[in-house]
């Protein structure tokens, strides 16, 4: 073998290993590329959904929160006037149990939920008397 022949084919041998290079480096930056189109399409979606929770929920907590305020007015104005309705009605019909409307008491900082009532279902007709 020749040293002209030793050449060409190291060269040969050389221009092989630079075109799989640079397939290699071209399937490396479509994957780089790929990758990048896919953080962009998490990033569009994390800023949706935070502007869900910024806004829409928000929306939607307050307005809970103005339904309950409306509940809690309605059962204010009412426990009263019910309450002696129900202790009106009992004298009429020969009880002397006095009926209240805040018979439960809720602890809510230890979880707990404590039930006291002045009503019971002695008889287990589901009257509570």
């Amino acid at each position: 073998m020749s040293i002209a022949s030793m050449l060409v084919n190291n060269k040969i041998e050389n221009n092989q290993s630079i075109d799989t290079l640079n397939t290699k480096v071209d399937s490396l930056s479509k994957t780089v590329d790929n990758l990048q189109q896919s953080v962009n399409d998490l990033h569009s979606k994390v800023d949706k959904m935070i502007e869900m929770l910024q806004v829409d929920i928000k929306e939607d907590c307050q307005k809970m929160a103005e339904h309950i305020d409306f509940i809690e007015n309605v059962y204010d104005n009412v426990k009263n006037p019910l309450g002696y309705l129900c202790n009106t009605v009992k004298k009429f019909t020969g009880g002397s149990t006095q009926y209240t409307l805040e018979s439960n008491n809720y602890n809510l900082l230890n979880d707990d939920v404590e039930y006291n009532s002045d009503f019971s279902d002695d008889e287990g007709d589901g009257v509570l008397t």
